[in-house]
């Protein structure tokens, strides 16, 4: 029972080690155009009136519907329509 565990583990530290010698770190890209730098970014304020438009443009979303009255109207508008004349049964 020991050896298979000190086998495990040698195993375990071999695997490892052979990971750890074929990994290569990413390319690093300092004089690329489009490289990140690094920024400070605003706080506060709104993004609409930092693009040069104005809070009053925003429209405002509708009242929200109950889903009864939505039901009802569309059931009102599916019994108004045409109906088949002809129903195929299997």
């Amino acid at each position: 029972m020991n050896a298979l565990l000190v086998l495990g583990g040698m195993l375990l530290l071999l695997g490892h080690t052979a990971y750890c010698q074929t990994y290569t770190p990413p390319p690093n890209i300092q004089g690329h155009p489009q490289h990140a730098d690094v920024v400070t970014l605003p706080t506060g304020g709104s993004y609409l009136v930092a693009s040069g438009g104005s809070s009053s443009n925003v429209p405002t979303p509708p009242a929200p519907v109950p889903l009864g009255t939505t039901a009802r109207q569309l059931k009102a508008e599916h019994d108004a329509r045409p109906k088949a004349k002809v129903v195929y049964v299997n």
